[in-house]
């Protein structure tokens, strides 16, 4: 996603307009118009620039409803073609509008410098956002074969505990000039880096905990402990 973001905003003069019409109507006029009013849709660009999952945004939820209900059967290809017809025209708006473009810029910046700011981060010191974060989606199930070591990625869903993770990691973690230009960041560029960061966590997580067998241990030993809690309460009422 780094890689790709970074490049759809280098690589403008490589692009041009895409005909659009392969899409559906309805996904064809909605885009016409994000196209003509494009400046009211920056927080629509930057979600779809750089949010691991941009149908987790609540947001997006009645896109995303339209996409299941109208598409079923191919929900994820449609987000895909809209992705792309998104970056089309953010790419070819950025050459003829500089403001635009260097708004965009500043807010991928912006990420970008949190993102290298927790590479820096040794996973020892990271022990209790990494338990957090796998506990937070549990276990594979119902999977035949399945490794029992096996988490569940992380939900990236807007006010889920996993990005909630990311945020508490920026108040926490971050030195207080980048929190702070963070949390006085859009909306949707918070909601982007936090899910970034709650991603970043989660593969951090669970490499430990294949590679550190004590670190599997304490995972193993809150999630046991949790469970229990959660027996002990059920009893109780």
């Amino acid at each position: 996603m780094y890689v790709t973001a970074r490049q759809g905003l280098e690589q403008a003069p490589m692009l041009g307009q895409h005909s659009l019409k392969h899409l559906p109507d309805w996904m064809r006029l909605y885009l016409n118009n994000v196209d003509a009013n494009y400046r009211s849709y920056t927080w629509l660009f930057f979600i779809f620039l750089a949010h691991p999952t941009p149908h987790s945004v609540s947001t997006l939820r009645s896109l995303g409803d339209k996409i299941a209900f109208d598409l079923r059967g191919v929900p994820l290809f449609w987000w895909g073609e809209l992705r792309e017809e998104l970056n089309r025209i953010r790419v070819r708006r950025q050459m003829e509008d500089k403001d635009f473009a260097r708004l965009l810029s500043k807010y991928f910046r912006l990420f970008q410098e949190v993102d290298k700011r927790f590479k820096t981060f040794k996973r020892e010191d990271l022990k209790p956002f990494l338990i957090e974060v796998l506990l937070a989606s549990g276990r594979i199930k119902n999977v035949p074969g399945s490794d029992p070591k096996n988490w569940a990625g992380p939900f990236l869903h807007t006010g889920g505990p996993s990005l909630n993770l990311g945020k508490r990691f920026v108040r926490e973690k971050l030195p207080p000039e980048l929190s702070k230009r963070l949390t006085e960041s859009p909306w949707y560029v918070q909601e982007v880096i936090y899910a970034h960061l709650a991603r970043s966590l989660w593969v951090m997580a669970n490499a430990f905990q294949f590679e550190n067998a004590a670190f599997r241990k304490e995972v193993e030993r809150e999630e046991k402990a949790r469970t229990t809690r959660v027996i002990e309460k059920t009893k109780s009422e």
